[in-house]
């Protein structure tokens, strides 16, 4: 039994379907925008005045009564419309002159009902030698001299990594300091052109060489590159970093390449509001200012971009970023987290690994499968079904992947929500190189709610109302399901108040919680709703409260959770929170997930800890070491 709510779970995304919630929907498009109802706009032999409900559970034996061609029940589709073979190698698809294909099929047409999951199956194979565009922004201000130096002496090195992972590969410079504003940089006539010995005049970001495939111009344009200065400690490299990401053709970057930047600093970061300081309030625009002499001159009608900016033109550009830094490691670690194309790596203090790092962080990057979608109506969840290093469990990611690896996924598509004033959206599931296209249709209306119907005189809507779908939708001015009544509720009769029962034996009207205004309940019980004021709302507080735990939404006494909760009050996470980010197993394999939290196995024989049970405790260390050596 618990295995067959499971399943239902899986299928319906933890929406519970109540016996009852079809019967109350009053109208065709909010029957079929339950899971489970279907609507029926004619019954055979029964007359359309008398009192029935037209949206039934799926299965209801009434459903055979409906009349052929009255029936409206949406099902989900999908048919494929593009679906090139995946290629092989980067090299081969270069000789043909054809593009890299590395995800498969790569444009379906989808049609969806609101809460019912649609799969796809999807195929993504890493092509061996894909092509890498590789731009290092550096900060030169004067604290990075001696890391200016060493990186010039290793740009040969640099550039043989590359050659190394690809035949295609290209290799760029930029550098930053910061505003030539006060308080950041010091303006005083004597300090513009020469703010330190030896420097040069302060800049906010220049492109010093845009990407390019000869590395020894790229070793001589960084060591002729001048040390800079500046006043505080925070650096612009958030204006370069924008920069740097949104002038795609000045950078020129390329369509087809796994597209990183190496920010390399030691200080940290001026963010959104610190312009303020010297009068710039204008927020970011997140446009390319570069002039002719590839230099930002908008540094000072700009602010500086938001962590929030750097995170969306990061995915919407399809750009990695490598914070290599030698100082500040936990703001780095922090800032990863929250922009999602990042990492971060330890460079040395005068950056001498810093081949090692890019090439250990190119390596970590390359060997991760991430589908993401930036709907917000859609829910997926990636049920990835084959590979080596990837067993069947519930995720958007595989890690583990090497050139030539193939993994296939089934993409589980669900509308949550219909939207209001569209009716279909072009959604891109993305890696961090490719898309899979998805044209949605969204099954949320009625066939038989045609405009031209609506507005059609109908004697069984007392003609103050038209007849839609085998109800009436009444005019302005109108109400009552036959529109007998006028707004202020007169006209009312007793043929209305039969329609405030909840059912035809029953003599309370509105459940006793309610007035029957012709023939619609008026609800005087604060926590009450409902056609008949039969939902109790407080059935979908948390013990704080909050409706449906502020992660999902009350329909009648039942919560729709939101995706990643669960329960019944939507209070728990899923398993995905109890899965640290890079491993594949819930709870590191140590423990179980109970409501989005990991219980930790702690027994004689092995104990762990930690937010993810990752931490072997100390009183079975011994035991634990063996384990992993086994």
């Amino acid at each position: 039994m618990r295995a067959f709510a499971a399943l239902l779970f899986l299928l319906f995304g933890g929406f519970a379907i109540a016996q009852d919630q079809c019967e109350f929907q009053i109208n065709c498009k909010a029957c079929i925008q339950v899971p489970g109802c279907t609507w029926c706009s004619k019954f055979k032999g029964i007359g359309v005045q008398e009192r029935t409900t037209h949206c039934l559970r799926i299965g209801d034996p009434k459903t055979s009564q409906c009349e052929s061609g009255a029936v409206e029940n949406p099902e989900n589709s999908h048919t494929i419309v593009r679906d090139e073979d995946l290629s092989e190698s980067a090299r081969d698809s270069q000789k043909t002159g054809t593009r890299i294909v590395q995800i498969k099929p790569q444009h379906v047409k989808m049609t969806l009902r609101k809460g019912v999951s649609e799969s796809l199956s999807l195929t993504y194979r890493q092509a061996y030698g894909y092509p890498i565009d590789l731009y290092y922004l550096m900060d030169l201000s004067h604290s990075m001299l001696d890391d200016k130096e060493q990186l010039a002496s290793l740009g040969g090195q640099l550039t043989a990594t590359l050659q190394e992972l690809t035949d295609f590969y290209t290799i760029g410079f930029g550098s930053f300091v910061d505003k030539v504003l006060m308080p950041f940089v010091d303006t005083h006539p004597n300090k513009i052109d020469s703010p330190c010995s030896g420097c040069a005049k302060a800049y906010s970001f220049r492109n010093d060489l845009p990407l390019g495939t000869d590395g020894s111009l790229f070793a001589k344009k960084v060591r002729e590159a001048k040390i800079s200065g500046n006043l505080d400690s925070p650096e612009g490299g958030f204006d370069a970093l924008m920069q740097a990401i949104v002038c795609k053709e000045q950078i020129r970057w390329r369509d087809q390449a796994r597209r990183l930047i190496v920010f390399s600093t030691d200080a940290q970061f001026h963010q959104a509001g610190d312009g303020k300081l010297a009068g710039v309030v204008v927020p970011n625009d997140e446009k390319c200012h570069l002039n002719d002499k590839n230099m930002y001159d908008a540094y000072d009608e700009f602010d500086y971009p938001s962590v929030g900016q750097i995170n969306k033109v990061t995915k919407e550009s399809d750009i990695y970023v490598i914070f290599a830094v030698s100082s500040s490691f936990d703001l780095y670690r922090e800032l990863t987290k929250v922009i999602e194309n990042s990492s971060w790596g330890k460079l040395t203090s005068n950056s001498n690994n810093v081949v090692e790092l890019v090439r250990d962080q190119y390596n970590a990057i390359s060997s991760v499968i991430s589908l993401r979608s930036p709907s917000d109506v859609l829910h997926r969840v990636l049920l990835e079904v084959q590979k080596r290093q990837c067993p069947p469990i519930k995720t958007s990611q595989c890690f583990g992947m090497r050139e030539g690896d193939q993994v296939d996924f089934t993409l589980q598509v669900k509308l949550n929500e219909c939207p209001v004033g569209r009716d279909r959206e072009i959604v891109e599931v993305k890696t961090l190189q490719d898309s899979l296209l998805l044209e949605i249709e969204f099954a949320c209306g009625c066939d038989c709610e045609d405009e031209d119907d609506q507005t059609v005189v109908s004697d069984i809507c007392n003609s103050q109302g038209a007849l839609v779908c085998g109800v009436c939708a009444c005019f302005k001015n109108f109400r009552g399901e036959r529109c007998r009544c006028t707004a202020d509720g007169t006209g009312s009769d007793k043929i209305d108040e039969e329609l405030c029962k909840k059912s035809a034996n029953s003599s309370e009207l509105c459940s006793g919680r309610g007035h029957c205004v012709c023939g619609s309940c008026e609800c005087f019980e604060e926590d009450y709703s409902g056609k008949f004021c039969h939902c109790n709302q407080r059935k979908c507080l948390s013990n704080e409260g909050d409706i449906c735990s502020n992660h999902g939404t009350c329909s009648c006494e039942e919560c729709n959770c939101v995706p990643g909760y669960t329960g019944r009050v939507c209070e728990c996470q899923t398993d995905e929170a109890c899965r640290s980010p890079g491993q594949h197993e819930i709870c590191s394999g140590h423990g179980v997930c109970e409501c989005g939290k990991c219980v930790c196995n702690s027994t004689a024989e092995e104990g762990y800890s930690g937010q993810y049970c990752e931490d072997c405790l100390v009183r079975v260390l011994l035991f634990c070491l063996y384990t992993e050596v086994m």
